[in-house]
Protein backbone atom coordinates (compact mmCIF):
# COMPACT_ATOMS: atom_id res chain seq x y z
CA UNK A 1 0.00 0.00 0.00
CA UNK A 2 2.86 2.44 0.85
CA UNK A 3 4.45 1.83 -2.52
CA UNK A 4 1.20 2.36 -4.41
CA UNK A 5 0.63 5.85 -2.96
CA UNK A 6 4.27 6.95 -2.82
CA UNK A 7 5.10 7.02 0.91
CA UNK A 8 7.99 5.39 2.75
CA UNK A 9 7.05 5.48 6.44
CA UNK A 10 4.03 4.02 8.26
CA UNK A 11 3.35 7.37 9.98
CA UNK A 12 3.03 9.03 6.59
CA UNK A 13 -0.08 6.95 5.96
CA UNK A 14 -1.92 9.21 8.44
CA UNK A 15 -1.09 12.53 6.82
CA UNK A 16 -3.41 14.61 4.71
CA UNK A 17 -0.94 14.27 1.85
CA UNK A 18 -1.35 10.51 1.96
CA UNK A 19 -5.11 10.84 1.95
CA UNK A 20 -4.94 12.88 -1.22
CA UNK A 21 -2.54 10.43 -2.82
CA UNK A 22 -4.65 7.51 -1.67
CA UNK A 23 -7.74 8.92 -3.30
CA UNK A 24 -5.74 9.59 -6.46
CA UNK A 25 -4.39 6.01 -6.48
CA UNK A 26 -7.87 4.60 -5.95
CA UNK A 27 -9.31 6.66 -8.79
CA UNK A 28 -6.47 5.56 -11.07
CA UNK A 29 -7.15 1.92 -10.20
CA UNK A 30 -10.85 2.41 -10.86
CA UNK A 31 -10.15 4.18 -14.13
CA UNK A 32 -7.88 1.32 -15.25
CA UNK A 33 -10.48 -1.30 -14.28
CA UNK A 34 -13.52 0.17 -16.00
CA UNK A 35 -12.41 -0.62 -19.58
CA UNK A 36 -11.78 -4.25 -18.57
CA UNK A 37 -15.22 -4.47 -16.96
CA UNK A 38 -16.86 -3.04 -20.06
CA UNK A 39 -14.91 -5.38 -22.32
CA UNK A 40 -16.00 -8.38 -20.26
CA UNK A 41 -19.66 -7.31 -20.36
CA UNK A 42 -19.50 -6.71 -24.07
CA UNK A 43 -18.15 -10.21 -24.67
CA UNK A 44 -21.39 -11.79 -23.40
CA UNK A 45 -23.97 -13.12 -25.84
CA UNK A 46 -26.69 -11.05 -24.20
CA UNK A 47 -24.80 -7.80 -24.72
CA UNK A 48 -23.89 -8.66 -28.31
CA UNK A 49 -27.49 -9.51 -29.18
CA UNK A 50 -28.90 -6.40 -27.48
CA UNK A 51 -26.23 -4.21 -29.08
CA UNK A 52 -26.97 -5.65 -32.51
CA UNK A 53 -30.67 -4.94 -32.03
CA UNK A 54 -29.98 -1.33 -31.01
CA UNK A 55 -27.59 -0.77 -33.93
CA UNK A 56 -30.06 -2.22 -36.43
CA UNK A 57 -32.42 0.66 -35.78
CA UNK A 58 -35.31 -1.75 -35.95
CA UNK A 59 -38.34 -0.30 -34.13
CA UNK A 60 -40.22 -1.96 -31.32
CA UNK A 61 -43.43 -2.67 -33.16
CA UNK A 62 -46.09 -5.29 -33.68
CA UNK A 63 -45.73 -7.51 -36.70
CA UNK A 64 -48.80 -7.35 -38.95
CA UNK A 65 -49.67 -10.81 -40.18
CA UNK A 66 -52.76 -12.29 -41.88
CA UNK A 67 -55.60 -13.54 -39.73
CA UNK A 68 -54.77 -16.88 -38.09
CA UNK A 69 -51.25 -16.72 -39.52
CA UNK A 70 -49.72 -17.87 -36.24
CA UNK A 71 -52.05 -20.89 -36.12
CA UNK A 72 -49.57 -22.59 -38.42
CA UNK A 73 -46.59 -24.10 -36.61
CA UNK A 74 -44.69 -23.85 -39.88
CA UNK A 75 -45.22 -20.06 -39.92
CA UNK A 76 -44.07 -19.84 -36.32
CA UNK A 77 -40.93 -21.81 -37.10
CA UNK A 78 -40.20 -19.74 -40.19
CA UNK A 79 -40.42 -16.53 -38.18
CA UNK A 80 -38.26 -17.82 -35.31
CA UNK A 81 -35.61 -18.84 -37.84
CA UNK A 82 -35.77 -15.35 -39.38
CA UNK A 83 -35.20 -13.83 -35.94
CA UNK A 84 -32.28 -16.21 -35.40
CA UNK A 85 -30.67 -14.99 -38.61
CA UNK A 86 -31.30 -11.38 -37.63
CA UNK A 87 -29.49 -12.01 -34.34
CA UNK A 88 -26.72 -13.93 -36.10
CA UNK A 89 -27.57 -17.24 -34.40
CA UNK A 90 -26.14 -19.77 -36.82
CA UNK A 91 -26.91 -23.47 -37.17
CA UNK A 92 -25.35 -25.37 -34.31
CA UNK A 93 -25.37 -22.33 -32.00
CA UNK A 94 -28.58 -23.12 -30.15
CA UNK A 95 -27.10 -22.06 -26.80
CA UNK A 96 -27.20 -18.44 -27.98
CA UNK A 97 -30.98 -18.56 -27.62
CA UNK A 98 -30.43 -18.55 -23.84
CA UNK A 99 -29.40 -14.90 -24.17
CA UNK A 100 -32.43 -13.76 -26.17
CA UNK A 101 -35.06 -12.18 -23.93
CA UNK A 102 -38.80 -12.01 -24.69
CA UNK A 103 -38.34 -8.25 -25.07
CA UNK A 104 -35.72 -8.67 -27.78
CA UNK A 105 -37.91 -11.19 -29.60
CA UNK A 106 -40.92 -8.86 -29.38
CA UNK A 107 -38.89 -5.93 -30.69
CA UNK A 108 -38.09 -7.98 -33.76
CA UNK A 109 -41.77 -8.48 -34.56
CA UNK A 110 -42.70 -11.46 -32.41
CA UNK A 111 -44.93 -9.59 -29.98
CA UNK A 112 -48.25 -10.91 -31.34
CA UNK A 113 -46.94 -14.48 -31.50
CA UNK A 114 -45.80 -14.43 -27.88
CA UNK A 115 -48.85 -12.60 -26.60
CA UNK A 116 -51.40 -14.93 -28.20
CA UNK A 117 -49.72 -18.35 -28.11
CA UNK A 118 -46.95 -18.19 -25.53
CA UNK A 119 -47.98 -15.42 -23.11
CA UNK A 120 -46.07 -16.84 -20.17
CA UNK A 121 -43.07 -18.44 -21.78
CA UNK A 122 -40.63 -17.64 -24.59
CA UNK A 123 -38.95 -20.81 -23.32
CA UNK A 124 -42.13 -22.68 -24.30
CA UNK A 125 -41.99 -21.25 -27.81
CA UNK A 126 -38.39 -22.39 -28.32
CA UNK A 127 -39.22 -25.88 -27.02
CA UNK A 128 -42.07 -26.08 -29.51
CA UNK A 129 -40.04 -24.86 -32.48
CA UNK A 130 -36.94 -26.92 -31.68
CA UNK A 131 -38.29 -30.09 -29.98
CA UNK A 132 -35.12 -32.07 -30.64
CA UNK A 133 -32.93 -29.63 -28.69
CA UNK A 134 -32.87 -30.08 -24.93
CA UNK A 135 -33.22 -26.51 -23.63
CA UNK A 136 -32.32 -26.25 -19.94
CA UNK A 137 -34.61 -23.63 -18.35
CA UNK A 138 -32.11 -22.54 -15.69
CA UNK A 139 -29.70 -21.35 -18.38
CA UNK A 140 -32.02 -18.66 -19.73
CA UNK A 141 -31.14 -15.06 -18.83
CA UNK A 142 -34.74 -14.29 -17.75
CA UNK A 143 -37.32 -15.88 -15.49
CA UNK A 144 -39.34 -18.77 -16.87
CA UNK A 145 -42.83 -19.66 -15.52
CA UNK A 146 -42.89 -21.00 -11.97
CA UNK A 147 -44.64 -24.21 -13.01
CA UNK A 148 -41.55 -25.19 -15.01
CA UNK A 149 -39.56 -25.54 -11.78
CA UNK A 150 -42.01 -28.05 -10.30
CA UNK A 151 -42.13 -30.21 -13.43
CA UNK A 152 -40.70 -33.64 -12.46
CA UNK A 153 -38.88 -33.98 -15.80
CA UNK A 154 -37.17 -30.62 -15.33
CA UNK A 155 -36.22 -31.43 -11.72
CA UNK A 156 -34.71 -34.78 -12.75
CA UNK A 157 -32.72 -33.08 -15.53
CA UNK A 158 -31.45 -30.46 -13.07
CA UNK A 159 -30.29 -33.12 -10.61
CA UNK A 160 -28.46 -35.02 -13.36
CA UNK A 161 -26.96 -31.77 -14.65
CA UNK A 162 -25.61 -30.85 -11.20
CA UNK A 163 -24.18 -34.32 -10.65
CA UNK A 164 -22.44 -34.11 -14.00
CA UNK A 165 -21.10 -30.57 -13.48
CA UNK A 166 -19.86 -31.23 -9.94
CA UNK A 167 -18.62 -34.75 -10.68
CA UNK A 168 -20.91 -36.36 -8.11
CA UNK A 169 -20.68 -40.15 -8.32
CA UNK A 170 -22.86 -41.21 -5.38
CA UNK A 171 -25.56 -39.60 -3.26
CA UNK A 172 -23.34 -39.14 -0.21
CA UNK A 173 -21.29 -36.66 -2.21
CA UNK A 174 -24.27 -34.29 -2.30
CA UNK A 175 -23.22 -33.32 1.23
CA UNK A 176 -20.47 -31.15 -0.25
CA UNK A 177 -22.95 -29.23 -2.42
CA UNK A 178 -23.62 -25.88 -0.78
CA UNK A 179 -25.86 -22.95 -1.67
CA UNK A 180 -23.03 -21.08 -3.37
CA UNK A 181 -22.43 -23.93 -5.82
CA UNK A 182 -26.14 -24.15 -6.61
CA UNK A 183 -26.33 -20.40 -7.20
CA UNK A 184 -23.32 -20.56 -9.50
CA UNK A 185 -25.08 -23.22 -11.57
CA UNK A 186 -28.28 -21.11 -11.44
CA UNK A 187 -30.37 -23.96 -10.05
CA UNK A 188 -30.96 -22.78 -6.47
CA UNK A 189 -34.61 -21.92 -7.10
CA UNK A 190 -35.45 -25.50 -8.09
CA UNK A 191 -34.54 -26.73 -4.61
CA UNK A 192 -36.20 -23.79 -2.90
CA UNK A 193 -39.63 -24.59 -4.37
CA UNK A 194 -39.36 -28.38 -4.14
CA UNK A 195 -38.59 -29.00 -0.49
CA UNK A 196 -34.84 -28.53 -0.31
CA UNK A 197 -31.76 -30.43 -1.48
CA UNK A 198 -32.25 -33.56 0.62
CA UNK A 199 -35.84 -34.03 -0.50
CA UNK A 200 -35.09 -33.43 -4.19
CA UNK A 201 -32.05 -35.73 -4.22
CA UNK A 202 -33.98 -38.48 -2.45
CA UNK A 203 -36.75 -38.37 -5.06
CA UNK A 204 -34.85 -37.67 -8.26
CA UNK A 205 -31.24 -38.81 -8.07
CA UNK A 206 -30.54 -42.09 -9.82
CA UNK A 207 -27.12 -42.50 -8.17
CA UNK A 208 -26.49 -45.30 -5.67
CA UNK A 209 -26.92 -44.40 -2.01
Amino acid sequence: MKKEVGVEREEDLKTADFKAKGVEAFLKHLNDSIPLMIQKARSSDKFMISHHLAESGRPSTRRKVPYRYWNSLENQKRFVEEVGKELKIMDGEMEKWYSVTPEIFSNLGGNSLLRKYYPESFYGLLKTIYPSYDFLPWKFCYHVPKEVWTNPTVIAKAVSYIERELNIKERLEWRRVNAEKLRRLRVMYIFRVNGGVESVVERFSTLPK
